[in-house]
């Protein structure tokens, strides 16, 4: 058991239906054992980047399998999950850096965020 009841709930699904859809976005879906497998290399990925239990991780992602993906992992990493929609202007992105001073941020490749923060970018 994980310190995360939504986590759990994934892989114990993942267990019981890995076939079943677990997300849809247009014509790409993640299956539940999709989902679940994608997680623990993730929160590898942001404990190598300097995430730690404890720490925050600022994802800014649209609604996307990759979200998921992220918020779950950040979850099993033990870190607090942070999420801003990343169509704010830099002003907004700005603000929500130095706020939550997170260990990592977690968009997608040339999103602006990138060039306004110095914490490692997944």
């Amino acid at each position: 058991m994980s310190a995360s009841p939504v986590l759990d709930m994934v892989t114990t699904t993942a267990t019981a239906h890995p076939e079943a859809t677990a997300i849809t976005q247009g014509e790409r879906s993640l299956t539940y054992r999709e989902l679940a497998a994608a997680i623990p290399p993730f929160a590898d990925a942001l404990a190598a980047a300097g995430a730690s239990p404890g720490t925050h991780v600022l994802l800014v992602l649209d609604n996307r399998p990759e979200f998921a993906v992220a918020y779950f992992a950040t979850a099993e990493a033990g870190c607090t999950v942070e999420a801003i929609d990343p169509d704010q202007p830099p002003q907004a992105l700005r603000r929500r850096l130095a706020d939550s001073r997170p260990a990592v941020v977690v968009t997608t490749e040339g999103h602006p965020v990138a060039t306004l923060t110095d914490r490692p970018v997944l």
